[in-house]
């Protein structure tokens, strides 16, 4: 038999076919999952937006200083986004 490229002998013959088309969920799985998935989520811990606003904005008004994003950076040797190598082109 030949076999080909790219496959693993181990998966040439009656296992070659399950290689090559991986099993699909049925419909009942695809619902097993989508309720597993729900419950996770019913399980997270809420909070309403208007409170989490409220601590992002407070959270950003302390550390704006920090932030070489608004600010730049103080000097070359702590500029994160500066290249670490030079080029140099001959």
């Amino acid at each position: 038999m030949n076999r080909p490229r790219n496959v693993p002998p181990a998966v040439v013959g009656t296992a070659y076919n399950d290689y090559l088309q991986p099993e699909v969920p049925t419909e009942m799985e695809r619902v097993q999952a989508a309720v597993d998935q729900l419950r996770v989520e019913s399980k997270l811990k809420r909070e309403k937006v208007s409170t989490v606003s409220k601590d992002l904005i407070k959270f950003c008004e302390e550390h704006k200083k920090e932030d070489v994003m608004l600010n730049g950076a103080l000097n070359e040797q702590n500029n994160p986004y500066q290249d670490k190598k030079n080029c140099t082109i001959v």
